[in-house]
């Protein structure tokens, strides 16, 4: 199969959104920012994952996305699985997937973590008054 990166991060961000069984307005909003509107992409991309499911949509995701785009893609995983409250077991060994997949090093990995959480944190921080 043959994808573009927006439609591999597409596809990236749907097996996030429907690892918890449940997809909220909230994980849709967070997904139509990642793919900015693109609704090709995203019907594309849906098609796919119903084709392959998760673990194999996580694989051809990565195959396509680099290790820069597996980050971004996984920083904008925080605000997604953060959408329903809630950071589910499943959620976060996906994540866990999706950086044990990417082509960047292993050492980087911590920091990587680290600096998507801070920025999540931020984002927190100028969306929620008194957070």
């Amino acid at each position: 199969l043959k994808l573009t990166p927006k439609e591999a991060l597409a596809l990236a961000a749907i097996t996030v959104m429907a690892v918890d069984g449940s997809v909220e307005d909230a994980e849709l909003k967070v997904v139509n920012r990642i793919i900015q509107g693109d609704h090709e992409a995203f019907l594309t991309a849906y098609a796919i994952h119903d084709e392959l499911g998760t673990l194999d949509s996580v694989r051809l995701a990565c195959e396509i996305l680099n290790g820069e785009q597996i980050l971004f893609a996984v920083t904008n995983f925080l605000d997604l699985v953060m959408a329903d409250g809630v950071l589910s077991g499943s959620e976060e060994k996906l994540i866990q997937f999706f950086l044990e997949l990417s082509d960047l090093p292993e050492e980087i990995l911590p920091g990587a973590i680290y600096q998507c959480t801070q920025w999540y944190i931020r984002l927190l921080e100028n969306s929620l008054p008194g957070f």
